[in-house]
């Protein structure tokens, strides 16, 4: 249900409704590697983070959110075609159903179903910012924010 390039687009991330993630070839639609239960539910939203710069490494290479009540986004790298979870950004409210990094790779933006849009530090790995409608209680969205697109570089 969610789809990313990674590796210079020579790979897919595809995230499936029962919370795997897959490493596909996008020429030959082969998975390049085993799938991985990345969630327990539908995987919503995929994004590639460009510069790599969570937990001072330098192998980060997605993040994944989902729709159910699991509320965290999840980070995962991906070397020699092989994913492994690093970490998770938590004190979401509510489902996550869009993400989106910056160009330089320390910011993640992040909305759902809580009508908000949280702008995550992935140096520190906490939320720094969210936007929202201080005059509603359903923020400034009147449904969940189903897409994001992060700023791009001068």
């Amino acid at each position: 249900t969610a789809l990313c390039w990674v590796e210079d687009a020579s790979l897919l991330a595809v995230g499936t409704n029962d919370g795997l993630i897959a490493l596909v070839d996008p020429f030959s639609l082969s998975s390049t590697s085993p799938s991985v239960q990345a969630h327990k539910s539908s995987i919503l939203c995929l994004c590639t983070i460009p510069v790599r710069m969570c937990f001072g490494c330098d192998v980060v290479d997605i993040a994944s959110g989902v729709i159910s009540r699991e509320t965290s986004i999840h980070l995962w790298s991906i070397s020699a075609r092989h994913i492994d979870r690093l970490g998770s950004l938590e004190n979401s409210q509510g489902e996550v159903t869009a993400i989106a990094s910056d160009p330089s790779g320390r910011v993640l933006y992040s909305g759902g179903h809580d009508h908000v849009i949280r702008l995550w530090d992935l140096r520190r790995m906490q939320c720094v910012r969210f936007l929202e409608d201080r005059n509603s209680s359903l923020g400034m969205h009147r449904g969940a924010i189903t897409s994001l697109v992060a700023p791009t570089e001068n």
